[in-house]
């Protein structure tokens, strides 16, 4: 890995962290759990490492969640994350870049500790189940937690209200090592 030179000899120095970026600190680390389904005894598994990347003006996640099926098989899933702050509108914002070779778009809502976002209801689903669930949306919950954090994903199954769906504790492994420029 290069060396970065010393303050006094570079052009211009590192650009300050933006406050709303610090707030996502608690992402940075090597990270897993095992989460669970709030209704049935049905777990699934998960690993996110986080890196500030670029001086710290973005987050980048890599994510690897497993769950486990009834039939006995495993529906792996990986995704690449960016979270940055848009210049534009001032707004946080990420893209995910998925396995399936998709991206998907989302603003981030920081509230307190918290970090919300729009996500897909849960579930690959039939003909009959994906019309009904039109009128389904998802979120995700983000926070803090004394290992690591917290995940929680909460659905509105079409009432206006969301109900919690699943919960996992993501305990902090390890410290990961950053990008070059932070």
């Amino acid at each position: 890995m290069m060396d970065t030179p010393p303050p006094d000899k570079l052009v211009h120095g590192p650009k300050e962290q933006d406050p709303r970026l610090q707030d996502l600190g608690f992402l940075v680390g090597h990270f897993q759990g095992e989460g669970k389904y709030l209704k049935g005894s049905r777990q699934f598994q998960k690993e996110v490492v986080g890196v500030w990347q670029a001086g710290g003006q973005f987050l980048s996640l890599c994510i690897r969640v497993a769950y486990p099926l009834k039939d006995g098989r495993v529906d792996v899933h990986d995704a690449f994350v960016v979270v940055g702050l848009n210049p534009a509108n001032e707004q946080l914002e990420a893209r995910a870049y998925t396995d399936s070779g998709g991206m998907i778009d989302y603003q981030l809502e920081v509230s307190g500790q918290e970090i919300c976002f729009p996500d897909r209801p849960p579930g690959h689903q039939s003909p009959t189940k994906a019309l009904r669930a039109r009128k389904q949306r998802a979120r995700k919950v983000l926070c803090p937690h004394e290992s690591g954090f917290e995940e929680r994903l909460e659905v509105d199954f079409g009432t206006g209200d969301y109900e919690p769906y699943s919960r996992i504790i993501m305990i902090k492994e390890a410290d990961v090592v950053v990008s070059p420029q932070t």
